[in-house]
């Protein structure tokens, strides 16, 4: 990888933003569904959309109703970008509401060209905006194994909570994506998501969220003008009585 002699000091910048973001801002709130690309790219801009509805609990009542997130990232280097995104919801019967502003970092370590494989470092800092909604800094591992016609990406997200809504133990996400392609711009593949609360305190699994199902996948790119798009939607179940029976998940991206 190019650019090695600048690694050091991302490194340590890296960490700053992390460390210097948790200690200026003191049960975080139900993030979107998204699988967490490990590859930076320098110089591209991406403007970025989430967007799910989630359906009601297996024991009946409500839907849980919209979520959005929107994002703009950069990469700074071939091993650095940082993304700035808000999160917003919007419970059955209600308005919709900010919930969560939240400041991201992409390190990626290892890109090994011969086998197809990328890993990254992941870092953030989510803030709550809303009443009842904790901050939290979360970091972990993402990997992706594979290139355009058949990959695999997997991402482990740990988080603590901390400020006035704080809550014990540290949780986990996880999640997994498979994908393959079946035209050019047209992929199709599975995802799933699940989340352990407080890893202290493991539940059963029954007790968890635990969501999977398939998701097709849209592509397009103007390399002339520097010009990309991608999108997908998918149609996640839920396996366990903690979790919505069903979850409509959509994403984009635009890239400059």
């Amino acid at each position: 990888m190019a650019a090695n002699e600048d690694r050091p000091s991302a490194i340590r910048s890296f960490g700053s933003v992390l460390l210097g973001n948790a200690l200026l801002f003191s049960s975080a709130a139900h993030a979107q569904f998204v699988i967490k690309n490990p590859t930076v790219e320098e110089g591209e801009l991406a403007i970025i959309g989430h967007g799910s509805y989630e359906s009601a609990l297996p024991s009946g009542g409500d839907p849980l109703g919209w979520g959005h997130e929107l994002e703009v990232g950069y990469g700074f280097t071939d091993f650095w970008k940082s993304t700035l995104a808000v999160e917003l919801k919007q419970p059955v019967h209600e308005e919709l509401e900010p919930t969560e502003f939240k400041i991201e970092n992409y390190l990626e370590l290892v890109d090994y060209a011969p086998a197809h494989v990328v890993l990254s470092a992941f870092g953030a800092v989510d803030l709550g905006v809303e009443e009842g909604v904790a901050n939290a800094a979360k970091f972990g591992p993402l990997a992706r194994f594979g290139d355009d016609d058949l990959s695999l990406t997997l991402n482990a997200i740990f988080d603590k909570t901390f400020g006035k809504y704080r809550e014990p133990g540290t949780g986990l996400g996880y999640a997994a994506q498979f994908k393959f392609a079946v035209i050019d711009g047209i992929s199709a593949g599975g995802e799933l998501f699940g989340n352990i609360s407080d890893l202290g305190d493991v539940p059963s699994f029954n007790d968890t969220e635990f969501r999977v199902g398939p998701v097709l996948y849209l592509s397009w790119r103007d390399d002339q003008n520097h010009f990309g798009f991608t999108g997908d939607v998918g149609v996640l179940l839920g396996t366990t009585d903690a979790t919505p029976d069903t979850t409509v998940k959509w994403d984009f991206e635009l890239t400059f």
